[in-house]
């Protein structure tokens, strides 16, 4: 008869207690016909689920209090019982994950632990599963490269554009694929990654690699100069990986499009400082007196290569914020026509709903806008015949009569010879009756068409304040007709 031997973790320590056996190392739990077959047969099917709840639940207990490597002990445990334990996977998971570290990044194991969760998670939990992997892998990679760009801040060399480009097609590649093939959107997931990139670079340059190449005087000798070429070159390069985790696909993420330029309108500053910067030596005059002067520069030809490389940046720049605003149009031009579109199915809902109502205010409209309509056709017909009757004023002919009348006797007087006073006085008096009686004609005439304009300005009055109330009451039913519902 063979030794009773525990199925889960093959400790032979089983006590019974209270009618079943219990393994004193695992905890787990047989009757005595179970223990019976195990000691005859050598085997037999145990119920684990028990052991399974309680060695997950230990698990997450762990991951929580930061035991990585606990809790990935606990899920493989429940693995080596039940490798279809999707919820054990995907916690193994966040565990190597979260034991990564920059020499020893172990993401690939997440994301081949979260594989094996989705193919193994229930179908109507897979989508939202599949968002918390998204979720775990982009934290991931944020902590990794946070710390990757500290160290890299100081004095970046080619070894760490290597280790950061690597950092960057592992996102790009793995953890993008994985994504995609598990259903994720990941049109904006490399954005958080390029933002940590681009704000190391563009919060500490100044001070760490601009400070130390102007020393405390601002003339860096020829070591300082070089140095500082090779490492802002270094920091153009991580802008160019940021910008291929930013993407040139469009997108409805307006701030996309920003940080896109961003990165260009930085690498344009950093390689104009390059293009720029110079090495300073001295020499001194006959008191010792130092006269600074430029040692080394890059060549007309280097700066001709970065002034095109700026060009190129620039227009990019401009682009994607072109980009954006046709975005932002678009994206406004639409808000407002369906907003159009829902106020007027609103709008016909309502009428639709009350098209007594309706049908009552047009008919009033209607009947207002013939009462305005003879109202003012009876104004327009009144000022018509008043402005006949000023044309048909009488005096016009005697005016024309009398100017006739004082021309002749003006032409006479002029004909009159210098010693003819006594006749030209009597035709000067002749004149000036002749002009007493226009004046007269003329006061007649102004005085009946002052009467008969005050008559059309009592009719326009008249009238108007007949249709001011009716115009008032078509207004307030224009309103209702046709106001926002």
């Amino acid at each position: 008869m063979k030794q009773l031997t525990c199925e889960m973790c093959g400790s032979t320590d089983l006590i019974k207690q209270d009618g079943v056996f219990v393994c004193q190392a695992c905890g787990c739990k047989y009757s005595i016909e179970e223990a019976k077959k195990m000691m005859v047969e050598g085997t037999v099917h145990v119920d684990s689920s028990h052991l399974t709840s309680n060695y997950l639940s230990m698990a997450k207990n762990a991951l929580d209090a930061g035991n990585n490597t606990e809790a990935d002990n606990y899920c493989n445990k429940i693995i080596e019982v039940d490798p279809t334990s999707y919820e054990a996977w995907f916690v193994k998971g966040k565990a190597v994950g979260w034991e990564s570290t920059l020499g020893n990044q172990r993401i690939g194991e997440t994301i081949n632990a979260f594989s094996n969760a989705l193919d193994n998670c229930p179908e109507d939990k897979k989508a939202e599963l599949a968002e918390e992997c998204k979720t775990e892998i982009e934290n991931l990679h944020k902590a990794l490269l946070t710390i990757r760009m500290k160290n890299f801040m100081n004095h970046p060399n080619n070894n760490d554009l290597t280790a950061l480009t690597s950092d960057v097609t592992n996102i790009l590649s793995n953890s993008v694929n994985f994504l995609v093939k598990s259903g994720v959107n990941t049109s904006t997931f490399g954005k958080d990654f390029a933002t940590i990139i681009i704000n190391a670079i563009i919060n500490n340059f100044n001070s760490s690699i601009w400070r130390e190449y102007q020393g405390d005087d601002g003339r860096p000798g020829d070591y300082e100069f070089k140095r500082f070429m090779s490492e802002t070159d270094i920091c153009v390069n991580a802008l160019n990986l940021a910008a291929l985790l930013l993407g040139t696909d469009d997108t409805d993420d307006l701030d996309l499009y920003e940080w896109r330029a961003v990165v260009c309108d930085a690498m344009v500053k950093l390689n104009t400082m390059v293009r720029d910067a110079c090495s300073w030596d001295y020499n001194c005059d006959y008191y010792g007196s130092k006269n600074y002067y430029k040692k080394l520069t890059l060549t007309s030809s280097a700066i001709s290569t970065r002034n095109e490389q700026n060009r190129g940046w620039e227009a990019k720049a401009k682009e994607w914020r072109s980009k954006k605003r046709a975005k932002e149009n678009a994206i406004k031009e639409e808000k407002e026509r369906k907003a159009r579109e829902e106020a007027k199915k609103r709008f016909d809902a309502y009428w639709e709903a009350h098209a007594d109502e309706r049908e009552k205010l047009e008919s009033e409209q209607k009947e207002l806008k013939d009462q305005i309509n003879n109202l003012n056709a009876s104004c327009d017909e009144q000022v018509t015949a008043l402005n006949k009757e000023i044309a048909a004023i009488p005096g016009k002919g005697e005016i024309d009569n009398l100017d006739a009348r004082i021309k002749k006797l003006s032409d006479d007087k002029a004909a009159l010879g210098i010693f003819k006073g006594k006749e030209k006085k009597a035709l000067q008096d002749q004149i000036d009756q002749a002009e007493a009686d226009k004046k007269a004609v003329q006061e007649k005439m102004s005085a009946a068409k002052a009467a008969l304009e005050a008559k059309i300005v009592a009719i326009r009055s008249d009238i108007q304040g007949k249709i001011s109330p009716l115009q008032s009451r078509a207004n307030s039913i224009n309103t209702e007709l046709t106001k926002a519902r």
